[in-house]
């Protein structure tokens, strides 16, 4: 292995080290204890699927070679440069865990003021980013100027709406992930080989204390409306990004199954507002989104369009 990465957040070349998506000061909490009980760093083969064109001009999903991969979300890692790491990383890292600790390990309840919800967000922001590194290129959601922008004045993601909860289900304790698509709104076609997602949910699940993003381009800043429509307005929910509102935390924990059926709901508004693509040319593509945006479901759409 290299001594030495170009770092995918500063785009610098300098020492490699390890930087834990979900982090490292967390594994002391009961829920990573737990998990981690018995283990010893597995990794397992991770699949993924990339669309490339056919020699017709169809785009087709394709597997490519699976890449070892920690099987436990604490032990997922990602190679950035050491200034990163050891500098507005780890600064950003002890602001968070001031602000959660005394919530998480002494289970105290937090006043927590803007620039504290502003903190949190930021935080967040950074650790998807890291986590969005593990996965293929065209579903990273964020740009490379986005990984600039977080180093050289560290906020919250720009184009997201970030949602802070309380909740004592189980997958509230360890947990992480990122559900996207790609939405076009122009009226050319994207070219669906490299165009990144743009569009989704994320959330980080730490000790009980959950941070939701939902993420659209500012061109379709409308649909965000759809994403997250019941926990945006649940009076359990505070409101960490942007506009945050100063509050106590927790306002009371989130009724038993709220949090694992909203991400089940994330999964299936993907399918819902998605356009099909597989077995597609452009042309058609073109024509599937002009579709679109003159008001035609994407759900009739899949059903003409979509593989059978």
């Amino acid at each position: 292995m290299g001594k030495f990465v170009d770092c995918p957040f500063c785009g610098e070349r300098g020492k490699k080290t390890k930087e834990h998506v979900w982090a490292q000061w967390l594994h002391k909490t009961e829920g990573a204890m737990t998990l981690l009980t018995d283990t010893h760093g597995e990794r397992i083969q991770r699949r993924r699927t990339v669309l490339r064109k056919d020699q017709s001009g169809r785009y087709q999903a394709v597997s490519v070679t699976p890449v070892p991969y920690a099987k436990w979300l604490p032990n997922v890692t990602v190679s950035v440069c050491e200034d990163c790491n050891c500098g507005w990383m780890s600064h950003l890292e002890d602001e968070a865990k001031a602000i959660l600790a005394k919530f998480i390990f002494d289970g105290a309840t937090l006043q927590l003021a803007e620039g504290n919800l502003q903190t949190l967000a930021t935080w967040a922001s950074k650790s998807w980013m890291a986590y969005a590194l593990t996965r293929a290129a065209h579903q990273n959601p964020f740009t490379r100027a986005d990984y600039r922008a977080m180093v050289s004045s560290p906020r919250p993601f720009h184009d997201g709406r970030i949602l802070l909860m309380h909740s004592e289900e189980p997958i509230a304790h360890v947990g992480m992930g990122i559900t996207s698509w790609l939405m076009s709104s122009g009226d050319s076609v994207p070219d669906m080989e490299v165009a990144p997602d743009n569009t989704g949910y994320a959330y980080l699940a730490v000790a009980t204390v959950v941070l939701i993003m939902t993420f659209v381009p500012t061109e379709a800043a409308g649909v965000a409306d759809i994403l997250a429509p019941n926990l945006a307005s649940s009076p359990l929910v505070q409101h960490a990004w942007p506009d945050p509102h100063p509050h106590d935390f927790p306002l009371g924990a989130l009724p038993a199954g709220t949090l694992a059926n909203f991400l089940v709901a994330a999964e299936q508004t993907r399918e819902a507002v998605g356009l099909p693509t597989e077995g597609l040319t452009d042309d058609d593509l073109a024509g599937i989104l002009d579709r679109y945006w003159n008001g035609v479901d994407p759900a009739q759409l899949r059903r003409r369009f979509d593989k059978p």
